[in-house]
């Protein structure tokens, strides 16, 4: 039996996939056996329970559980097969019968996609159903290594404070953990008062400590008064607010698990107008409902598959679509063709249209070509790469959709965030993923961080799990 102890450098060695990251390779082989050949066989891993293995953490989102998952709709089908996106013990299938909902469904002999609104749910059932320590509607302003010394000069509170007593910030345990007395306690013991779930808040009504904010009450930590003889075991110092209260937060931690993925900041086209209301950068669904077949065309600037899921939407609503992307038609459709026609069909009517090989009364595309501006009358204007031939266009919406980066914002200058592919560029989810080591996901050059998930390239779920293995084992190991 394979235990999360095991040397997990010595079992995933000579292991090959769709991950760089040889742990999360060695995870996802075991839970999807014969994945990427199409087979759907069940999963070589069984979970075990292990209250004496629990490590009191929390963990703080900006959103709701799922994240961006949350915000989607059933009318787009997920990339990866259902089975992929599912978690440890409580499997989609199950949840669907649990909560009996129908879920939109793309059936092929490769497996089966499903709607990406009902994976979100999912993901936000799995928080409660597993009693995990999440607290949402969080936003980390700052990260920074913690001086006890100067934190006790600066805070002028002293031994008031209240703390969390931290050992990791991102991993939850898999099942609701008993009440412990110690200091230390473990996940699932609710605090008794809201006033014990966040420490120096800054509201400038009320600066007792009192926190009525339910995104913090969510939290299942207990806290404990921290005095200045066990401030030295604290290694972070995390700042932050509570987007639903405006109340401000400050923890202490040991360890620092970052796992903020790549949706928190667009990348932008650096042109004017782009800030205004009629221009998006993520798929809304509600500004569509006011569109129909006789509006001013929507304007939708990209070549991924972000891009092509705003056309999709669009079409079958038959609004009219103009499509707007730099490269030539036959380069851009080259993400498309690597995808199965029986697998993604809507894909490939995308791909089509993009080639010509098929038409739409409602789209038209414009290949090699750049946005110049948006102005407050609703007209963008294009420009033709090769020429410099300009072309205005009026619309009704615009749909900016080139992708996203890492937020890092929060984390301090002095802690140094190096690339793996180019140490002095910013960190890429693809082209420069966080340099971290391969089978723990500790951050290179700083001690008692980690990062898992699309921050350190891994973009698809089913080999975060694996990452999260990799923390837990050298944790576990080196404390």
């Amino acid at each position: 039996m394979m235990s999360f102890l095991q040397d997990l450098c010595y079992l995933a060695e000579g292991l090959e996939g769709r991950s760089s990251n040889p742990v999360a390779l060695l995870f996802d082989f075991l839970n999807h056996p014969g994945a990427d050949v199409g087979d759907k066989l069940p999963s070589s891993l069984e979970w075990l329970f292990d209250p004496s293995r629990a490590r009191s953490h929390v963990v703080l989102g900006k959103q709701c559980p799922g994240g961006c998952w949350g915000e989607m709709e059933d009318s787009l089908l997920t990339l990866s097969h259902s089975h992929w996106l599912e978690l440890p013990i409580l499997s989609y299938q199950q949840w669907l019968k649990q909560c009996h909902e129908p879920a939109r469904q793309s059936n092929s002999h490769h497996g089966s996609r499903t709607g990406a609104g009902s994976v979100g749910r999912y993901y936000s059932s799995y928080v409660g159903e597993m009693g995990l320590n999440f607290v949402s509607n969080a936003t980390v302003t700052s990260l920074e290594h913690f001086d006890s010394k100067l934190e006790m000069t600066s805070s002028g509170r002293g031994d008031g404070d209240l703390k969390r007593k931290l050992d990791a910030a991102v991993m939850p345990q898999a099942k609701r953990l008993p009440e412990q007395n110690d200091s230390d306690e473990a996940v699932g013991s609710c605090p008794e008062s809201p006033s014990s779930v966040v420490s120096n808040f800054s509201d400038s009504s009320d600066d007792s400590g009192c926190c009525s904010c339910p995104c913090m009450q969510y939290s299942a930590m207990s806290l404990s008064n921290s005095n200045c003889n066990d401030r030295h075991q604290y290694n972070w110092m995390l700042r932050g607010w509570c987007t639903t209260s405006s109340k401000c937060f400050k923890i202490l931690a040991k360890t620092v698990v970052l796992a903020c993925g790549t949706n928190d900041r667009q990348n932008v086209l650096g042109v004017p107008g782009e800030n205004l209301s009629y221009v998006k950068n993520a798929i809304c669904f509600k500004e569509m409902t006011k569109l129909s077949s006789l509006s001013k065309p929507v304007v939708v600037v990209g070549s991924g598959l972000s891009a092509a899921d705003v056309i999709l939407a669009l079409l079958e609503r038959r609004i009219p679509v103009a499509h707007v992307f730099r490269k030539k038609a036959a380069e851009t459709a080259n993400l498309f063709a690597k995808l199965s026609a029986n697998t993604y069909p809507e894909y490939t009517h995308v791909f089509r249209l993009v080639t010509g090989k098929e038409t739409d009364s409602c789209y038209r595309s414009y290949p090699q070509h750049v946005v110049k501006s948006f102005d407050d009358t609703k007209k963008c204007e294009l420009e033709r790469i090769d020429n410099g031939r300009i072309e205005t266009l009026e619309c009704s919406l615009a749909f900016v959709m080139t992708g996203g980066l890492a937020d890092l914002s929060f984390v301090s200058p002095k802690i140094p965030l190096r690339g793996a592919n180019s140490p002095d560029h910013s960190i890429h989810p693809v082209n420069n993923p966080l340099a971290v080591d391969p089978y723990s996901f500790a951050v290179d050059g700083v001690d008692n961080m980690y990062a898992i998930g699309s921050l350190v390239g891994d973009n698809f779920v089913r080999f975060v799990m694996g990452s999260a293995l990799g923390v837990v084992n050298h944790l576990t190991k080196t404390s």
